[in-house]
């Protein structure tokens, strides 16, 4: 697990709505400040909402095969560009949970794999930021690629996405100051 699941000062909630508040992670915020800067500098109250969307990977083929043993192959890894890194990037934002113990395992690889099927605004801001974030650490650790539930965490992320301009736009904001 990651150390900062550990570290309770790299918690930071965010308020979504009156009764949807989000734990993020102040490191995650900080390595996406590098991706979205305008994101972070409107969540933070320095800048205005900015207006974009996530489009969804183009996995084109594998980047490579490592022979583990011989006549053994294992894929490195599919490239699914920038559009991926910013699906994962997105995804570490959240603040770091169990994921592969918690008990919302298969509701949230229902979220990724039927997300138009589902209704959404039921489902808390928190839940499906996990749901991607699980999916992001899944595809690290190999047990299962990205691009498997990419649509649906393109899908998730943006309806993500929209839930916290909302909130920004109504004046939500986010002190990542450490006392």
């Amino acid at each position: 697990m990651d150390e900062r699941a550990l570290d309770p000062e790299d918690v930071v909630a965010f308020r979504i709505a009156a009764n949807d508040v989000v734990g993020l992670s102040r490191r995650g915020i900080e390595e996406a400040r590098e991706v979205f800067p305008e994101l972070i500098a409107a969540m933070e109250g320095h800048g205005p909402v900015p207006s974009f969307n996530f489009q969804a990977p183009d996995y084109t083929g594998q980047t490579g095969a490592e022979e583990v043993e011989p006549g053994h192959f294992q894929v490195t890894g599919f490239d699914g560009g920038q559009e991926a890194w910013h699906l994962v990037v997105f995804a570490h934002m959240v603040r770091v949970y169990a994921w592969s113990g918690d008990d919302r395992f298969e509701r949230q690889l229902t979220i990724l794999n039927e997300p138009g099927g589902l209704d959404l605004g039921d489902i808390s801001t928190q839940d499906l930021w996990d749901a991607i974030f699980m999916n992001a650490r899944v595809s690290r650790f190999g047990d299962g690629p990205l691009e498997n539930q990419s649509n649906g965490m393109t899908y998730v992320s943006n309806e993500v996405l929209r839930r916290v301009t909302s909130a920004i736009e109504r004046g939500a904001r986010i002190d990542l100051t450490v006392d």
